[in-house]
């Protein structure tokens, strides 16, 4: 009985919870491809309307075509960036879990000693993919472990930014 119930909710369109163990698996696939800097894979967990929040480096992307630009910045300014997850908890279909980041600072093209930095993130889930990653890496912790001003982690950014704009104006014809 419950695999009919099942398989009508999916016929009829409804979004089937995801599980714990979807979730998880969802999460530990993005921390490998994001640990790997493999920007294709990590969108493949991601709901094509996703939002993905950095409050503490002011980032705030939605949709793949956004993700991808923020990513590619944010690899660019931690090039070896390695994510371990640790403890995690479930409400519903929202996953919060505690971690570290583990990366060195590529700050205007000058790199920095490798750090770890506590991490805190929450996931959001719908129709088996992640609808809202909220990343909290703390940019005044990062920069006191690297010795960087927190300044100059902004102007990266911005510069990071603007270099990859410039280059996809160029690649449209603009």
């Amino acid at each position: 009985m419950l695999i009919l119930s099942t398989l009508n909710l999916v016929l009829n369109g409804v979004d089937i919870m995801n599980t714990e163990t979807e979730m998880l698996s969802l999460v530990a696939g993005l921390a490998k491809a994001k640990s790997e800097q493999n920007i294709a894979e990590a969108l493949k967990v991601y709901h094509p309307d996703a939002v993905m929040v950095a409050p503490g480096l002011g980032g705030q992307a939605k949709g793949h075509s956004e993700i991808d630009q923020q990513l590619k910045v944010f690899f660019r300014l931690l090039p070896d960036y390695r994510v371990e997850l640790g403890a995690h908890a479930f409400k519903g279909e929202i996953m919060l879990a505690t971690g570290k980041v583990i990366a060195s600072l590529n700050v205007l093209e000058k790199d920095g000693p490798s750090i770890v930095v506590p991490a805190f993130f929450e996931f959001h889930f719908s129709e088996q993919k992640i609808s809202r990653e909220v990343f909290h890496l703390d940019a005044g912790i990062l920069s006191r472990k690297s010795g960087v001003k927190i300044e100059e982690i902004f102007k990266a950014m911005a510069l990071y930014t603007r270099e990859l704009d410039t280059a996809s104006a160029l690649t449209l014809g603009a």
